[in-house]
């Protein structure tokens, strides 16, 4: 696979300096797979305009060690998309994205904030990465194991040191009004979900609240039960704990019937938190009152999320936008697909590994690193071609279990024959290993990227899908089911008539 590192990532990596420890595991991991770090011709542009002579000298005589992508101007779709360059080092950037876009390269690796937010607005955000999500991600495409399975813990807020590092921003935006609210729900009991790394550094924090009450804002909202998420806050990049928090919160509000939720943040310029929650259909609506200590004058931002829709909008929406924006609502009328999809427990433990534990609050929840987030991936060597964008998938976990339990809906399926090919279109979203992918290509292979809903209250088995007619066997590839048989296992499975839309 050919990487492509950006400027700024090229200093570092070429620096005399001593290296990262991320920047020289992430280096190993190339050299010993085959893969092929390149540089893009806009580079060379980028740093001739650096004012110290002798080291944009020394700089340049390096970056021609490398193979070099040639630079295409973008087209008028690409701007339509992410708007006019408004300097030189922005137009280098799209450059690159879109070199990126037309698959002269496999992943781009960078630390620029602006073409993160760029690479969602065209769709490869799972394909653009930070050194450490690059570090991650080649760590488990080449793993021999899988992923620990306690990623995270639950701890009561009580057993959090709140003169912890991870508080400081916390108790620079909010004051001493931080430290009085930590201390109240610490006396209260409250839970909280968390990373804590080996050397005992906390990284990640979700602190949750069931809420049935105003919510101030400007307009208000109106009272309503509603999921409060108090504090979610990540300093670690590439193990997805923001989409796993989210998911955690979801499936939460599904279990409980809970059609909304909410959270508050002072929002910063190219803000990554911002672009994770609009990934997963949060929308701004309005400020509060309470002002930020660290810039007088501003206020937080109110962005609430919901699981049900309108009239006009059920109408306007495509099925797959419609999930993109209400999951873990979907819509499932006629013209939606409705598919059984068999998966081996090896590989549905890695999809979907909360599964067998029936959660029944939120603190049960241990995640690995990707199977618990919403934005999957699933190969297979199945025939069928008829998973269209929105297309519902009933996921049979077979030979031990047998019975359906999860729903997802599909966002694109291609076909492919060769590895890289493979890995490229899956990207961040994979479980599987580079030999697994290998060993899959000697056939043609079905890619489905899909966002993971919710897991059925109630499980059907082989048996009962038999005598109730909804299947005729157990299914031994993708198999499509008619409205009809889909409306009975609705039935059976109790999917909330709220979440699933006609």
């Amino acid at each position: 696979m050919r990487l492509l590192f950006d400027t700024n990532v090229l200093i570092h990596l070429e620096d005399p300096k001593e290296l990262t420890p991320e920047l020289q595991e992430l280096r190993k991991l190339i050299i010993t797979h085959g893969h092929q770090i390149c540089v893009h011709a806009s580079t060379f542009e980028d740093v001739g305009r650096d004012s110290n002579d002798a080291r944009r000298t020394v700089l340049l005589s390096k970056l021609k060690g490398y193979p070099t992508i040639s630079s295409q101007q973008p087209d008028q779709a690409f701007e339509a998309k992410v708007g006019p360059a408004s300097s030189p080092n922005e137009a280098v950037d799209d450059t690159i994205l879109f070199g990126l876009l037309k698959k002269k390269v496999d992943f781009l690796v960078t630390g620029d904030k602006g073409i993160f937010k760029k690479a969602v607005l065209l769709g490869l955000e799972d394909r653009v990465l930070s050194i450490q999500s690059a570090l991650s991600f080649f760590e488990r495409l080449h793993a021999l194991v899988l992923p620990r399975t306690d990623l995270l813990e639950t701890k009561l807020v009580s057993e959090l040191n709140i003169d912890d590092a991870f508080f400081d921003s916390l108790k620079l935006e909010y004051g001493f009004a931080f430290i009085e609210w930590f201390d109240k729900i610490s006396r209260e009991g409250r839970e909280s979900w968390c990373y804590v790394q080996p050397d005992g550094r906390l990284k990640a924090l979700m602190i949750t609240k069931k809420e049935i009450e105003v919510v101030v804002a400007e307009p208000p909202l109106p009272k309503a039960k509603r999921l409060k998420i108090c504090t979610l806050k990540v300093e670690i990049n590439g193990l997805k704990l923001g989409e796993h928090f989210l998911h955690i919160a979801f499936d939460f509000c599904v279990k409980n019937g809970i059609y909304e939720v909410y959270l508050t943040h002072f929002e910063e310029a190219d803000d990554p938190l911002v672009r994770l929650i609009q990934e997963f259909g949060f929308e701004r609506r309005g400020f509060n009152n309470v002002e930020s200590r660290r810039t007088p004058g501003k206020r937080e931002q109110v962005f609430l999320k919901c699981f049900q829709a309108s009239g006009p909008e059920i109408q306007a929406l495509a099925p797959f936008d419609f999930a993109k924006k209400f999951g873990p609502a979907f819509k499932d009328g006629e013209t939606v697909g409705k598919f059984v999809v068999p998966i081996r427990p090896e590989f549905h433990d890695r999809l979907f590994p909360q599964y067998l534990k029936k959660q029944k609050r939120l603190t049960s929840y241990l995640p690995t690193s990707f199977g618990n987030a919403i934005k999957k991936a699933y190969l297979c060597h199945s025939p069928i071609r008829q998973l269209r964008p929105g297309a519902i998938l009933i996921f049979y976990r077979s030979e031990d279990e047998k019975a359906i339990g999860s729903l997802g809906v599909v966002e694109r399926a291609e076909v492919f024959k060769n590895t890289d090919e493979i890995v490229r279109f899956v990207g961040t979203r994979t479980v599987y290993s580079e030999p697994e992918i290998r060993e899959m290509a000697k056939s043609e292979v079905l890619a489905i990227l899909f966002r993971h809903h919710f897991d059925f209250l109630c499980r059907l088995s082989l048996a009962e899908l038999v005598e109730k007619k909804i299947l005729l066997a157990a299914p031994q590839s993708i198999t499509e089911i008619s409205q009809e048989r889909y409306k009975l296992l609705k039935k059976e499975v109790r999917i909330d008539e709220h979440l699933a839309v006609p």
